[in-house]
């Protein structure tokens, strides 16, 4: 008599993370595209933070400048073994630096879902050295250092004016608050005692001297941005909006304390 057995095999498959880009970007950069990172602008969708806050909002504000992201209040130094899952990595590239989303950690690497890493606005999953990583953003450093919520009754209000040709001054109320230069950038400038209670005025603008015209304007209370305007990139490309017959284009916003 003939016997037939039949064997069941088994076969256990073992979950592993995901296959990441190995960027080059040499040769990986989106064809065509315009350089984002010449001249950047809070708010724009290509940027590397914009991506960030849209993916994380309890990150809050994260800054222009590498010094200002060192400066974000869960901001601590590199841990030499390993970066914060979850969190931010901040990357020491140039003036600027980097961020993406910490995914994990693979030895002397870190992988990290970001944008604009080759200046092309492009979305991508790939592998860092972990020597590149200046520090982190983290939650837990918050927890850790135990730092205090800011009190409801203390509202710091700041404004910022950035990414200008010719000249960009802002006014309190009346007063002049803050004014910057072509390229120049006031940083956030705190304005609290310009401010009353009841409605306050607080009005920007924009002068143009020649040729084109660009502007970032911003106001913050306490972390959090509640109101920017921006056009054009300075030194790359102008402001399509229409000026006054005095060169001029003005942005207000009503403030009520």
């Amino acid at each position: 008599m003939l016997r037939i057995v039949f064997y069941l095999i088994i076969i256990t498959v073992i979950p592993t993370l995901a296959i990441a880009d190995v960027v080059n970007c040499k040769t990986d950069r989106k064809k065509g595209e315009i350089d984002h990172c010449k001249q950047a602008v809070a708010g724009d969708t290509y940027q590397c933070t914009t991506y960030v806050q849209q993916q994380l909002p309890w990150v809050g504000h994260l800054g222009i400048s590498l010094n200002e992201k060192k400066g974000h209040k869960y901001y601590k130094d590199k841990n030499k073994t390993q970066a914060c899952v979850g969190g931010v990595a901040v990357v020491d590239a140039g003036s600027y630096g980097h961020v993406g989303i910490v995914v994990a950690n693979l030895g002397n690497e870190i992988r990290i879902r970001d944008r604009n890493y080759c200046c092309d606005g492009v979305d991508r999953v790939h592998d860092i050295p972990l020597s590149q990583v200046a520090g982190d953003i983290c939650q837990d450093a918050g927890i850790a250092q135990k730092e205090p919520p800011t009190p409801p009754s203390r509202k710091v209000y700041k404004i910022r004016i950035t990414n200008i040709d010719d000249h960009g001054e802002c006014q309190v109320n009346g007063h002049k608050a803050a004014s910057a230069n072509y390229y120049g950038d006031t940083g956030w400038k705190d304005i609290s005692d310009k401010l009353h209670n009841g409605e306050n005025e607080i009005e920007f603008k924009v002068k143009n001297e020649k040729g084109g015209f660009t502007y970032y304007f911003g106001f913050m209370e306490n972390d959090q941005v509640k109101w920017e305007k921006s056009c054009g990139k300075v030194g790359s490309k102008g402001c399509d909006e229409h000026l006054s017959k005095d060169k001029t284009l003005t942005k207000k916003i009503k403030v009520k304390l």
